[in-house]
């Protein structure tokens, strides 16, 4: 498995929408390199999240709802 970035931590009680939160993979880096060559070899690769809820002793379980939308973009030639 190869790690692609993180974002910064989301406070309890935040309701995140608009704008989306986003990992850029700068040029040269290793997760970059390696999602390069798998599009130009036409192999295909898995985006895997991870996420670490955090509750504090003796706090309520949270109700509600999360969604995640993992939406890969890519770039080909000069960004604009």
């Amino acid at each position: 498995m190869l790690a692609v970035g993180s974002i910064a931590l989301v406070p309890a009680g935040t309701v995140v929408v608009d704008p989306p939160r986003n990992v850029a993979l700068e040029d040269g880096s290793t997760a970059r390199d390696f999602i390069e060559a798998s599009v130009i070899q036409r192999q295909p690769f898995v985006f895997v999240l991870v996420m670490a809820p955090r509750l504090d002793a003796g706090a309520p379980l949270p109700a509600g709802v999360l969604e995640v939308s993992l939406i890969p973009r890519l770039r080909v030639g000069v960004p604009f």
